[in-house]
Order: C-alpha cells, then structure tokens, then sequence
C-alpha cells in the first residue's frame, strides 16, 4: 500500500515515474532472510559464528529518511543497525 502512495510523490518531487521489479517470488522466498524475524536472527548468526557484544539499533527511518524521503522510502521495511565485536 505504502509503495503505491509514494509513487506520486516521487512523480512530483523527482520528476521521474518509478518502475518497481517484482523480485522473483520463489527465489524471494528462498532467501534465509525471508523466513526469520530480523534483526533477531542476525544476532543468532553472528553469535553462532563466533562474534561478541553484538548490538542492535532499531526504528532507523525516521533518523534515516527526512520530511517527504520517508513517505517515498519507508515503505521497504524497518531499517536497523548491528554491529559486534569477534
């Protein structure tokens, strides 16, 4: 829903009209990141392989995505931030 109300606002402030590729459903959902709750299972992986004090900084759009940017981009998904110390 979100990314058809953000087409006329790119249209408006972009100038350009927006083409979003469907990404191949079945190899979408083959992907490892499809399939798990993020960023909970980046934690688990890289606590797995060996990392430690592994942080996590969530709710980045509105730090990442300013005034109309956020209208156009939010709609992607939550943004978040990890990082650890091997």
């Amino acid at each position: 829903m979100w990314q058809s109300l953000s087409v006329p606002l790119i249209i408006l402030t972009e100038h350009r009209v927006p083409h979003y590729k469907k990404l191949n459903e079945d190899l979408r959902d083959n992907l490892w990141s499809s399939n798990v709750k993020r960023p909970d299972a980046d934690v688990e992986l890289l606590t797995s392989t060996g990392f430690k004090e592994v942080d996590v900084v969530e709710g980045l759009n509105r730090k990442l995505f300013k005034n109309l940017d956020y209208f156009k981009n939010g709609h992607a998904g939550e943004r978040f931030l990890i990082t650890g110390v091997k």
